[in-house]
């Protein structure tokens, strides 16, 4: 996991990067010749975003919640992501 905090502009940029590469993924026809570069792109940015820290409890932690609810509706719980995005709950909730 990242330990580093995002600052919230940084989060933003990163996180619109990612869903524009999740946005070319959905949009790429399966069996085109670099569909699975293009698939690996938009995990591996997903992966470090949802394993970096969020800066707040606002569209950063909705967003990394949005991950998780997906994934519980497909039956692919990842674990990493849960404890990623309880750790920021924990850490931002914090007094």
């Amino acid at each position: 996991m990242n330990n580093e905090t995002n600052t919230p502009n940084a989060w933003q940029q990163q996180m619109e990067a990612v869903e524009g590469l999740r946005a070319q993924m959905e949009a790429t026809p399966l069996g085109t010749e670099n569909e699975d570069e293009i698939v690996d792109r938009y995990a591996d940015a997903r992966d470090s975003l949802m394993g970096t820290p969020a800066p707040d409890l606002g569209a950063s932690i909705q967003w990394k919640i949005a991950r998780v609810e997906e994934q519980a509706r497909d039956g692919l719980i990842v674990k990493a992501d849960v404890v990623s995005l309880l750790a920021d709950i924990k850490r931002l909730t914090a007094i």
